[in-house]
């Protein structure tokens, strides 16, 4: 004789461990995440603060998806995460996704002359151009040099 036996096999609970990048600014077009961690399967998404994007399916390790336009038009923190359908299955723990403002246009002052505040990663540098003087401005992680011709 012989017999049979039925079971159903469970969806293994998604494990978020990065994504990649964590920021874009207010305005991209679009902004394409990778997810990576464990136990995805061709059914998990990546959710954008709950709301499933488009996913694809790159390997157990690793889903792509993108984030359209419309969720990067306002500054934010956003929760990532992957979730996967029953049976089985469930949502990851989350990693904040963050939409920041673009950096400020330099800020002028009247007269003949320009005053600009300019951010060069750590450094922040006031500089300031007089109306008849032509200068050139160097600047390295260390120091700003202004160099004007006489």
């Amino acid at each position: 004789g012989s017999a049979s036996a039925s079971f159903a096999v469970d969806y293994p609970a998604p494990v978020l461990g990065a994504i990649s990048p964590t920021s874009a600014q207010v305005g991209a077009s679009s902004a394409t995440i990778t997810a990576t961690g464990s136990n995805f399967v061709p059914a998990s998404t990546i959710d954008w603060s709950g709301t499933p994007l488009t996913t694809s399916y790159v390997s157990a390790t690793q889903l792509n998806a993108t984030v359209p336009a419309s969720d990067l038009a306002a500054a934010g923190s956003i929760a990532v995460t992957v979730a996967t359908p029953a049976p089985g299955g469930g949502t990851s723990s989350a990693i904040t996704f963050s939409v920041s403002a673009p950096p400020a246009a330099p800020a002028t002052g009247g007269g003949g002359g320009g005053l600009g505040i300019f951010s060069l990663g750590a450094l922040a540098a006031l500089v300031a151009v007089e109306a008849m003087r032509r200068c050139r401005i160097n600047c390295t992680d260390k120091a700003v040099k202004r160099i004007c011709a006489r």
